[in-house]
């Protein structure tokens, strides 16, 4: 199957718990993360990068979407699992990446 060399591919990896100074990347001494470590060396890697919600529910909600939790109302973990709805018109990454071919 070709390739439209235009459109790049795409991987979004994301670690939870995971510091930064733990992986070979980052420039930690020990061989602790090889297939990170050369996937930050074929891809993008981010050496500076700030979350705008904590803990994890949040903050991949605001990831894939671009929406702060504030906006999105989805601010918290919460047991039972939160009742909250999204905007029906809410659009995260993948969608918009479909749309758009």
């Amino acid at each position: 199957m070709a390739t439209d060399r235009s459109r790049p591919n795409i991987l979004l990896f994301g670690l939870d718990t995971t510091p930064a100074n733990h992986l070979s990347c980052y420039g930690y001494p020990r061989p602790t993360s090889p297939t990170i470590d050369k996937l930050a060396r074929n891809g993008v890697q981010f050496d500076d990068a700030s979350l705008t919600g904590l803990p994890t529910t949040p903050g991949w909600t605001s990831l894939l979407s671009g929406v702060h939790p504030l906006n999105s109302g989805i601010v918290i973990h919460a047991e039972p699992p939160q009742q909250h709805a999204l905007p029906p018109d809410f659009e995260f990454l993948h969608e918009t990446l479909a749309k758009n071919g």
